[in-house]
């Protein structure tokens, strides 16, 4: 065609080189594998590929493109696949279903069940562990079917407006591949799969409903990012607890137990400044990190609980449920050679910096107390700031000031919880040292302040 010809449907519309778009082979049954190209045939082969057999729907419109088989993770016999015409101008979804290999097949998307009938669709998966648990990947956002395909709701969340050009379970993580707009992944979608019988997706039947939680792996690190567009947003480490909400609810309160009922956590709101469980109707996550308060009841800062069983009590408007999980030893740790006693003995000596910091935090502040009482320019005035130069850093020093007994402290909790590890013996004999130069400054300072009184 020469320069400036007239258009043609060759460089306008479809075009076909007899390409196969999609070859998916049976996750339950070796030698089931489907196959689906890019002008609309489906075939499917039961014996490895020796033979194949022309099953595409008596219905289909002809020339379209196949961009998404799925063989049921639950039955060789089911399988689901996406096509999609728009290159033809139609612009239907075309998500089709067999249960007898092809022999017959049913549209799951005509248009009137949830995906509208203007939404091309591009891909098609089934949960691996939840049968007829639905994902649909089309030209302008997601949507989930809890009843294999009789109807379907939007799932966009916060997905931007734009193809889902396919679509993977892993694990318990739903990913997304998008069309210039990112990969995206929903973290653990246990909601999902435990949701669809009671509720319609994001409102629980009759009141409050505490959903099982997954088991939760002690691992470091974790959670940040987004601070633009183009950053990616890592997920939170910890246990995470997911309930459903029938209405906005006045207080909601989450307490942590161990095996034996004892409360290491407890999380309420509305709150603000420290982590606190929401209270929307709907779904709601909060996200436990493993650990114990930090000293002096801080929401930061305190050791990571050992592996174990643990139970989480969900309390709303005063009804109460009660879960229990697995806290789990991250696994590469375990290959080191760590032991759970490891991290039992790191645990402990994690507590007893903690109450070291809080004993000595007691006295700075029993000092404090003393100072703004005792009489300027006397005796007992030098020798209580010899013992608060002791205890505390002078912050006035610009360029790295000695760290004093409160902040040695400090350091050697951080040191000795950073990593999951055996603590060393080092570590038992500075927080031994600390601990007896803390009690001969308490001992001096009771004495003084019988001087002060």
């Amino acid at each position: 065609m020469e320069s400036g010809g007239p258009i043609t449907r060759d460089i306008t519309g479809e075009e076909h080189y007899s390409v196969i778009y999609a070859i998916e082979e049976s996750p339950v049954a070796s030698g089931v594998i489907w196959a689906g190209a890019n002008d609309g045939p489906i075939h499917v082969t039961r014996d490895g590929g020796n033979t194949w057999k022309d099953v595409t729907p008596p219905d289909m419109p002809p020339e379209g493109r196949i961009q998404t088989i799925d063989p049921s993770p639950h039955d060789a016999s089911k399988a689901y696949f996406a096509g999609y015409r728009t290159l033809l101008g139609d612009f239907r979804p075309f998500i089709y279903k067999t249960e007898d290999y092809g022999e017959s097949w049913t549209l799951l998307t005509p248009g009137d069940n949830g995906i509208p009938s203007h939404h091309p669709t591009r891909a098609v998966r089934e949960d691996p562990v939840r049968e007829g648990l639905l994902y649909a990947g089309t030209e302008f956002g997601m949507f989930v079917s809890f009843d294999d395909g009789g109807s379907w709701e939007q799932f966009q969340l916060n997905l931007p407006r734009t193809p889902i050009t396919d679509i993977k379970v892993h694990q318990n993580d739903l990913v997304l591949s998008t069309m210039g707009r990112a990969f995206w992944i929903m973290d653990n979608i246990t909601p999902l799969r435990q949701g669809g019988e009671a509720i319609e997706f994001g409102l629980a039947a009759g009141g409050p409903n505490f959903l099982e939680p997954l088991d939760a792996y002690r691992i470091r690190g974790g959670g940040g990012g987004g601070g633009s567009p183009d950053q990616p947003r890592y997920s939170r480490r910890g246990a995470e607890l997911d309930y459903m909400l029938d209405d906005d609810a006045n207080s909601v309160r989450i307490e942590i137990m161990d095996e034996a009922g004892s409360v290491l956590r407890s999380f309420e709101g509305p709150g603000s400044g420290t982590p606190a469980p929401t209270l929307h109707r709907g779904l709601n996550r909060f996200v436990w990190d493993l650990t114990v308060p930090g000293p002096n009841g801080a929401a930061r800062g305190g050791p990571t609980v050992v592996p174990g069983t643990y139970m989480a009590r969900l309390t709303v408007d005063g009804r109460q449920q009660t879960r229990s999980f697995e806290v789990l030893m991250d696994p590469r740790v375990a290959a080191d050679g760590v032991t759970v006693t490891d991290l039992q003995e790191q645990f402990d000596l994690g507590i007893q910096i903690r109450d070291a910091i809080e004993d000595a935090d007691a006295t700075i502040e029993r000092l404090e107390g003393a100072m703004r009482r005792v009489s300027e320019g006397s005796d007992v005035e030098a020798q209580l700031k010899e013992i608060a130069d002791a205890l505390v850093t002078d912050r006035s020093i610009s360029s790295y000031p000695q760290p004093m007994l409160r902040d040695q402290l400090n350091y050697l909790s951080g040191n000795s919880q950073r990593a999951d590890q055996k603590p060393g013996e080092d570590m038992y004999e500075r927080l031994e040292v600390l601990v007896a130069e803390l009690e001969a400054h308490k001992v001096r300072l009771q004495r003084l302040i019988r001087l002060v009184i």
